[in-house]
């Protein structure tokens, strides 16, 4: 019932203009935004890691941060650019998953992909934030924040490549359909 409020509040702006615009704007973040902050990193963010993290790993990458004197450029990433970037992302994975959707008559469902990697991305921005936080004043790393972005991590990037294999699982459909209009 709610995926099936999410999927018709966002039809009227699913088409490819409205996924293009947010590709593009996804683009100049990552290019823009994300490039030339993390160009002095000593390696990945948290949330930058394409498979999630241990949660384990978190005081060493943070360490490795503030030894690097990146810690503060790296909580101001979180702060500015993570708090905004899931909402371009995860809009142009609903976008494309409804516009195509539409079209095949998917089942509303799959808006949860987008929604749940979006809601993710979050928990783990908010605990990096918190991460970071509280190795600048203690230079230590709470076990539980450390384990619940550790999942939100995985959740979030299990999320986003289910939302990219739907749309292409979409487009196919819509392709196969657009070669044999008899397809119901």
């Amino acid at each position: 019932m709610i995926a099936t409020r999410v999927w018709n509040a966002l039809s009227p702006v699913a088409n490819i203009w409205t996924f293009a615009a947010l590709f593009i704007v996804a683009v100049l973040f990552t290019r823009f935004g994300f490039k030339p902050q993390g160009l002095h990193y000593p390696e990945h963010t948290l949330d930058g890691r394409h498979f999630g993290f241990w949660p384990a790993d978190v005081h060493g990458i943070l360490e490795r941060f503030d030894k690097a004197k990146q810690l503060d450029t790296y909580l101001e990433q979180e702060w500015k650019l993570d708090l905004v970037f899931p909402l371009i992302y995860c809009g142009m994975l609903a976008v494309g998953i409804v516009a195509v959707g539409n079209r095949v008559h998917a089942p509303h469902w799959l808006i949860w992909l987008p929604l749940v990697t979006a809601i993710a991305d979050y928990v783990e921005n908010f605990n990096a934030i918190w991460l970071i936080r509280s190795y600048q004043a203690t230079q230590t790393t709470p076990d539980a924040l450390a384990k619940l972005a550790a999942i939100a991590s995985r959740v979030k990037w299990d999320g986003l490549w289910l939302s990219a294999i739907a749309l292409v699982w979409l487009l196919a459909c819509w392709g196969i359909r657009a070669m044999n209009p008899t397809t119901p």
